[in-house]
């Protein structure tokens, strides 16, 4: 939770109004608190299930929006065929 709270306060960019206490103490009353955002950042999402992390180990996780069969199915269906 504290890193959302951290992204929240980095995307408001207004650390007069909204600092890290003023978000916790929000996030604490479980009401939705809309708020505009100045200028609209770029955000990227990346949802992996395989990777590899820093010591050469493959790690796997459960693909929790089942988009991996959807992605094997495409990377199948456009594959080229390899002839030797």
């Amino acid at each position: 939770m504290v890193l959302l709270a951290q992204l929240a306060e980095y995307l408001l960019n207004d650390s007069e109004n909204w600092n890290l206490k003023k978000i916790n103490s929000i996030v604490d009353t479980n009401k939705t608190q809309i708020v505009n955002i100045g200028d609209q950042p770029d955000i990227h999402v990346l949802y992996w299930t395989t990777w590899i992390d820093d010591s050469g180990v493959v790690q796997f996780r459960t693909d929790i929006y089942n988009r991996d069969s959807k992605l094997k199915q495409a990377l199948e269906a456009s594959a080229p065929i390899l002839k030797y």
